[in-house]
């Protein structure tokens, strides 16, 4: 009897908890998940089998008439970006909230690739899940789409992995809810989609930079050829012609190109006419073969009487976009093709309506008239070119467009290039900084600067912010202007002045603080370009005892002074910028400062000596065009790469060679550690041709003087630099001199053993002079920025100081580009301050000449704007801003 009393016990005991446990499930709310369930529920290998089900109740005798479905590509190429779209669907009315989950992974069932957001209505799970090890996106709490009937999707980005990793099969799992506030009712689906990798073919592409030459009978004409392998094409090619006309021949020089790694590699074509050649214009068929593989291009070879001139005509306007109110300059190149010198040559252009004229100038002869320009160049060689540059004002909003001709006395065997035509849209004139994303938004948190540099953040509401020819390191808390914490006696000529900032890494508890300036030889601040010592950029440490700074020690001092002989002084690319890196060191970017010696990569020391100062090996005087890496003490750190490097130098430039990261650097106002990988990135100005952005590891050569942007794009550059004036900034090293082909610039790179030259990760074909840059840290902006890297502009020339965003790939070692035009890595743009190829990346305008951008212990994003004196908060749109009357915590 106590037996079966027991029993009944048990049973009773069982029925309860059971009821207790099914009402705590029939009640359960959804709340919690409301927001995105936790990591691993989509029904993939290793994971809850009954995915979003263990917790959304559903009838299993009505399983809905609902579906999920995952649009993905069919295959992949390793490290490319993709669209994916989770979709639900269901015509029953009741359904009225709706989440998902989705995870990829290889057939080893592990992580592949990278997931990322492109709106708020996902988020990112990572390492999480079985073993901790894979990645989630989810719907987030506003992306559940409250009371729509019928469906919902997310659309969201996957970059595929780096390798080939066989097929990848994307799990999802997916809740079509009834938002009855409890999970009874709900029902739960789930899908899989699978994508192979692609057969990539191995190839090459055969490009000139020569596409047509102007000759006659008897003459020779030369085609630079450049063969860019892809996908890993190695191997032997074989060089072909065909069209050539009666009595012309010709050679390859070489004939056959030997493709060994992933640089692109050069040849040249010479035609030879002969007397007999008669005079026309023909399409020659220039092949390329190796193996199956075949490729051609078509050049133009144009025979005429050897006294006709072939005039030809460009036009270009910047910047464009311009603004109503600002200078738009018309540059107009005429070139004589030859053969015969050309005589008597005029220029003319009507001006467009709505323009005030401002100035014209011709590099020779002389222009008139202010509705239409004339200008009379007189006579130009075979071969040789006039500029001609046109200045108005745009009066209104709009698109102008404008056309230039050129005549001469000789015959013209070819009008179709007589002529030429540039369209420019005009913008409304807006002073406000504006950010194109609705889903950003900005403040002024503190204005009144004195042309503001650099900023450095001391807790959430406090940061110290320097003022860049006054000296003074200013400290505001909550948006308001304290004391000054040190005031230093600076010389601001040009470039020059208070530059940069970097707190010790475990600041405050280590209180120090590092600054980049520049001295005054005299005591007080100075703008006098000459009132500087040779090495007057200087690197100390400061102590920071909560109000104001005292000086610790110097570090470093650096090449600061550039009187050279036969040309004005000049105080540019000092660099400035600080920053320590994940690994505790120091690290300080030096601009070029005007040298040409070994760390400019001209390993003869060019044609003349670098300066009075000696040279060309990295003295003191010449330790320039550089990223050093120190102790927080300023000694050397013995793993920098080329500590141990012999480099055949003694002295100062043996013991300096020590202390560089990087070297063959122009001159940079940007340098940011990425938050997520720890890699370092920069960028880099250009003179007027190849901005870049830049990833630099450990013994980083960027190639300069002898490469700005791709190493493929080495004529491009060659051609742009010699047609402008400036020479480079420096006459001692003329742009004439640079390489005509790829591994002729290559082969010229001062090599220190351990060093290797990178090409840069993106660059713009004309200079658009980008300044600072600055990683997104967190989601605060929200989930879509994470990680994103944003990029200001050092001149208000286009769009009146630009603001770019740039997403990184998911392995975060390239920039991830969603416009095709983009995907050779250069914007190629029509020229300087021209936006074309950049409309993706603009996401700011009217932002002027920025200094600074860090992500805040807020999380929200601030940039400095030296000419506006001020500094932004760009916050989520409709999030807490914070201002100098609202700045609080």
């Amino acid at each position: 009897m106590m037996q079966k009393i027991k029993v009944a016990k048990l049973v009773i005991l069982a029925f309860f908890i059971a009821s207790f446990i099914a009402a705590l499930f029939i009640n359960r709310t959804t709340k919690a998940y409301s927001s995105g369930p936790p990591a691993g529920y989509t029904r993939a290998p290793g994971e809850e089998p009954e995915a979003c089900a263990e917790c959304h109740l559903q009838d299993p005798d009505n399983p809905g008439t609902g579906r999920i479905t995952v649009t993905a590509p069919q295959t992949y190429v390793p490290g490319q970006t993709y669209q994916i779209t989770v979709t639900h669907a269901n015509s029953d009315p009741t359904r009225l909230r709706w989440g998902f989950q989705l995870t990829a992974l290889d057939d080893t069932d592990s992580k592949a690739g990278e997931l990322q957001n492109t709106s708020v209505l996902t988020q990112i799970l990572n390492n999480q899940g079985p073993g901790g090890s894979r990645q989630y996106i989810e719907h987030t709490s506003s992306g559940t789409f409250i009371n729509q009937q019928g469906g919902a999707n997310w659309t969201f980005n996957w970059t595929a992995p780096a390798t080939n990793v066989g097929p990848v099969t994307f799990y999802v799992a997916g809740n079509q809810a009834n938002n009855d506030g409890n999970t009874s009712g709900d029902y739960v689906y789930f899908t899989f989609a699978q994508t192979q990798p692609a057969q990539v073919t191995r190839d090459f592409q055969l490009t000139t930079t020569t596409p047509s030459q102007t000759i006659a009978p008897g003459s020779n004409a030369d085609y630079n050829l450049a063969l860019t392998p892809s996908s890993g094409f190695t191997g032997q090619v074989a060089l072909s012609i065909a069209g050539l006309p009666s009595g012309a021949t010709h050679i390859f020089n070489p004939s056959s190109v030997n493709i060994t790694d992933a640089t692109a590699k050069s040849s040249t074509l010479t035609v030879m006419t002969s007397a007999n050649t008669p005079v026309g214009t023909y399409p020659l068929t220039v092949t390329a073969i190796s193996g199956s593989l075949q490729r051609t291009t078509i050049v133009s070879l144009k025979v005429v009487t050897s006294t006709s001139a072939d005039l030809s005509l460009t036009k270009t306007g910047s910047p464009n976009p311009a603004a109503v109110g600002t200078n738009l300059s018309y540059r107009i190149i005429v070139t004589n093709n030859g053969p015969a010198a050309a005589t008597n040559i005029n220029v003319a252009d009507t001006l467009p309506a709505n323009v005030t004229f401002v100035s014209s100038s011709t590099t020779q002869g002389s222009c008139s008239g202010t509705g239409t320009i004339n200008c009379s160049i007189g006579s130009l060689a075979n071969g040789a070119s006039a500029v001609v540059t046109i200045i108005v004002t745009p009066t209104v909003a709009g698109q102008i467009t404008n056309t230039a001709s050129v005549t001469g006395a000789e015959a013209d065997p070819d009008a179709s290039n007589n002529s030429a035509i540039a369209s420019t849209i005009i913008d409304p004139q807006v002073a406000a900084p504006l950010l194109l994303d609705q889903n950003l938004s900005v403040k002024t948190i503190v204005s009144g600067l004195n042309q503001p540099t650099s900023m450095a953040f001391l807790d959430a509401k406090e940061f110290l912010i320097l003022e860049r020819a006054t000296g003074k390191v200013q400290r505001v808390f909550n948006g308001q202007l304290q004391t000054t914490a040190v005031d230093l006696a600076v010389n601001s000529a040009s470039e020059r002045g208070l530059l940069g900032i970097a707190l010790h890494p475990n600041f405050p508890t280590t209180p120090y603080v590092y600054l980049y300036w520049t001295e005054s030889s005299t005591g007080m601040d100075t703008s006098n370009i000459d009132e500087v010592p040779l090495l007057g950029n200087r690197v100390d440490r400061f102590v920071w005892n909560g109000a104001t700074l005292t000086l610790d020690r110097n570090l470093i001092r650096l090449r600061a002074l550039q009187m050279d002989a036969g040309q004005p002084s000049r105080g540019n690319h000092n660099g400035g910028v600080l920053r320590f890196g994940p690994d505790n060191k120091l690290y300080i970017l030096m601009g070029d400062n005007g040298r040409r010696g070994l760390l400019q990569n001209i390993t003869s020391g060019g044609p003349v000596p670098d300066d009075q100062f000696g040279g060309p090996e990295p003295d003191d005087a010449h330790l320039t065009g550089v990223i050093l890496r120190l102790n927080d003490d300023g000694s050397t750190p013995i793993d920098n790469p080329f500590f141990n490097a012999n480099a055949g130098l003694s002295g100062q430039a043996a013991a300096n060679i020590k202390k560089i990261y990087a070297y063959g650097v122009r001159n940079s106002f940007g340098m940011a550690f990425d938050p997520q990988s720890g890699n370092l990135w920069t960028q880099e100005n250009g003179d007027d041709a190849f901005d870049e952005i830049n990833r630099v590891t450990a013994g980083f050569n960027g190639g300069w003087i002898q490469v700005m942007g791709p190493s493929s794009r080495v004529a491009q550059y060659k051609s742009i630099e010699t047609g402008r004036p400036g020479g480079l900034q420096q006459n001692r090293w003329s742009p004439t001199l640079i390489a005509d082909t790829p591994a002729q610039a290559l082969s010229r790179l001062y090599s220190i053993p351990g060093s290797q030259y990178r090409e840069p990760e993106f660059s713009w074909k004309y200079a658009v002079a980008p300044s600072p840059i600055g990683f997104v840290k967190g989601t605060s902006l929200g989930a879509q920025f994470e990680g994103d890297l944003f990029v200001g502009a050092s001149r208000t020339t286009l769009y009146n100081g630009y603001l770019f965003r740039m997403r990184l790939s998911g392995d975060r070692l390239r920039i991830a580009m969603s416009d095709p035009r983009l995907q050779d890595t250069v914007a190629d743009n029509l020229d300087k301050f021209d936006i074309t190829e950049s409309e993706s990346l603009l996401i700011g305008k009217n932002f002027g000449v920025t200094t600074d951008i860090q992500t805040g212990p807020d999380g929200n994003l601030y940039i400095v704007s030296l000419s506006n004196g001020a500094v932004y908060q760009i916050t989520a749109a409709n999030s807490l801003q914070l201002s100098a009357s609202s700045y609080t915590v």
